[in-house]
């Protein structure tokens, strides 16, 4: 399987989408539940995270956990 045009197709901004063209991530779990769901021989279960990484802040996506106070880790300007 190649996956370097999936690859690139979410670094050029494919990876977002509107509801009648959804993006990379809504169309890859519509099709692994759609596999799962052919076989009924197999129990599947599944985990998922989305994480966001921006300017060294990590943040999750799907659960709205409260914020949790950040530690800089540059040291004061003084």
């Amino acid at each position: 399987m190649e996956v370097e045009p999936i690859i690139r197709s979410a670094l050029d901004g494919n990876n977002e989408g509107t509801n009648k063209q959804p993006g990379i991530v809504p169309q890859a779990l519509e099709k692994l539940l759609s596999l799962a769901a052919c076989d009924n021989s197999i129990l599947y279960s599944f985990l998922m995270s989305m994480l966001e990484v921006y300017m060294g802040s990590l943040r999750g996506l799907i659960c709205r956990a409260p914020k949790l106070p950040q530690k800089n880790t540059r040291p004061p300007l003084n």
